[in-house]
């Protein structure tokens, strides 16, 4: 049922996304379902119990098949945005770029030459000391294959989402039943979050996947500590850290009080050999960051990101700050400035502790239209607190605690951060669930009855994906595509009257780990005087490159935005 479902909702993605924006859908399904649980929910609730006892004792198998119908929605998805699916992200570009160097044993490249770093210095990468990536390794690691392969850059995330679904399935079926595993994981796919990082080159995917692992893995120990499911969970939080670390923090550290409640209470003697197996099973993961931390900045124990973060933001990314304009920090690049004055000035200005009301209620608004297939099914959540008496809930319910705890005190709240809460979101609502069943339980027929139709039916009802504000980055891709096979050097000029601007950054040469191995070199435009540093440098290697300037600002204009070839960087070299 439900791989009928997911392929459906795929195939018929343009149609059905409609419905979701009209409130009048939400009434139509709950008068059809009121209409339907009269006759009816006996019957319902009687074969969601026969497929509930007979999917008990088919875990993987059941697993199994809803990831494979996760990936085929999503399959599906690539192929209705076929012509949309680029890469456009920042972030992406980064992880992308790590990929590449992962895929060559290296998780950093030897710095480019004196100089000429600020020709390449775009967000989330580092130019200086080495030329790397600035991000944790373990999205790159997953990505890898994906490079290997010679794959399409979606279909690494969409296989990883994919799986996360299979985990998540599993856990929900093992915390609460089966159906509403299945049901859990329709909600899962109906969230535009979930589908949007599933198709795309970033940590969301990946850090899911590692939770989910994660807290399945626990809930087995739980059950059964005398096997070897620590050594899953050490594994999984220690790819987790290097994933996404202040998330692990928020998934390890209530997993971790709760084995150790256990083991004292009941297992003393196994405390030791326990935590010796997790942290062995960490200790690969953690050995990779520090060596990356050591490759890239100097010292084992400062990230490639802390250091960025030190550099261009204006105060660390936990707190409150006012930040004064005049001390922001400075970079002769003019696209990164702009993201520093029009991207990350306002985030800091806004998230003010007299301003706490606001930025919150915002944040939390956020938080319901993103974890939930729709917001009103928030008005379950404080039911759920009568169903925290099992102990693994308690801890997935600690999860989305500390997350929102460390998340308010970070001056950037996106929403795509909120895909590693969607898990604790869902399981709040089979919770509230459960209770009201509990309070009336000679009307559970009749309550199971609605809220799986309910759900089913809010879930089957998608938001599009929306790529309009990246057009640039499609422009700019066609017009590279279109240049004669040559080595060639595109010069990006800015455009400082665009006010999205600072939104794409096209100066990212994924194709390759080394920027003067790409077929066609993307770089800033700096201005004649600086860009001849380029061109001599150029010159001494790569002496028959043709230089090409694209100007952001032209397609604005109606203009012609590549121009060239203006020569080789030998001959501008000259000039």
């Amino acid at each position: 049922m439900i791989l009928a479902i997911l392929l459906l909702c795929g195939y018929l993605m343009p149609g059905i996304l409609v419905w979701r924006e009209g409130t009048p859908w939400v009434r139509i399904a709950i008068a059809a379902i009121l209409a339907v649980i009269g006759p009816f929910g006996r019957e319902f609730q009687a074969g969601a119990d026969r497929l509930g006892k007979w999917m008990e004792g088919r875990g993987a198998i059941c697993a199994a098949w809803v990831g494979i119908a996760v990936a085929g929605h999503f399959f599906i998805q690539a192929w209705h945005y076929r012509t949309e699916l680029f890469v456009r992200w920042q972030d992406e570009y980064s992880y992308l770029i790590q990929a590449r160097m992962l895929a060559m044993g290296r998780l950093w490249m030897p710095g480019i030459g004196a100089g000429i770093g600020e020709f390449f210095d775009s967000p989330f990468l580092t130019v200086d000391r080495v030329y790397a990536s600035i991000y944790f390794p373990g999205t790159a690691v997953l990505l890898t294959p994906g490079v290997w392969l010679n794959l399409p850059f979606w279909v690494m995330p969409a296989v990883i989402a994919s799986a996360g679904a299979a985990f998540f399935y599993l856990l929900v079926a093992r915390i609460f039943n089966p159906v509403r595993g299945v049901i859990a994981v329709l909600m899962l796919v109906s969230l535009l979050q979930f589908r949007e990082v599933g198709m795309m080159a970033l940590s969301e995917a990946p850090f899911f996947l590692a939770e989910m692992v994660l807290l399945w893995a626990w809930v087995r120990w739980w059950e059964r500590p005398e096997k070897g499911w620590a050594w899953l969970i050490g594994a999984a939080a220690g790819y987790a850290a290097i994933t996404r670390p202040v998330d692990a923090i928020c998934f390890a550290a209530p997993v971790g009080a709760a084995m150790m409640w256990q083991l004292l209470r009941s297992r003393r003697g196994s405390i030791v050999p326990t935590l010796a197996k997790l942290v062995l099973a960490a200790l690969p993961f953690l050995a990779i960051q520090a060596i990356q931390n050591v490759g890239v900045t100097g010292r084992w124990d400062t990230s490639a990101e802390a250091r960025y973060v030190q550099r261009y933001n204006p105060a660390p990314l936990i707190g409150f700050y006012r930040i004064d304009p005049a001390n922001m920090p400075r970079s002769s690049n003019p696209a990164r400035q702009e993201e520093m004055n029009e991207l990350l000035l306002p985030g800091y200005q806004e998230h003010r502790l007299d301003n706490f009301a606001d930025w919150a209620r915002a944040r939390l608004a956020r938080t319901y239209e993103d974890t939930l297939p729709h917001p009103m099914l928030a008005l379950l959540i404080p039911a759920a607190l009568l169903g925290m008496g099992d102990p693994r809930r308690r801890v997935i319910v600690a999860s989305l605690i500390l997350f929102l705890i460390f998340y308010a005190l970070n001056p950037f709240y996106l929403d795509h951060y909120t895909v590693a809460i969607i898990c604790p979101m869902i399981c709040l609502v089979f919770m509230a669930w459960e209770a009201v069943e509990a309070a009336w339980p000679n009307s559970r027929p009749m309550i199971g009855t609605f809220m799986t139709l309910l759900l089913v039916m809010l879930s089957v009802v998608m938001r599009p994906l929306d790529f309009s504000k990246y057009a640039e980055v499609e422009r700019i891709d066609r017009a590279l595509d279109a240049l004669s096979r040559q080595t060639a050097l595109v010069m990006f000029r800015f455009d400082a009257a665009d006010p999205q601007a600072f939104y794409v950054e096209p100066v990212y040469n994924i194709s390759t780990a080394d920027p003067d191995d790409a077929l066609i070199v993307r770089a800033h435009d700096l201005g004649e005087r600086e860009d001849r540093k380029l061109y001599e440098y150029y010159a001494q290697r790569q002496p028959g490159r043709v230089v090409y300037i694209h100007d952001r600002g032209a397609w604005r204009r109606g203009e012609e935005a590549l121009s060239g070839p203006l020569g080789t960087v030998a001959e501008m070299a000259e000039k």
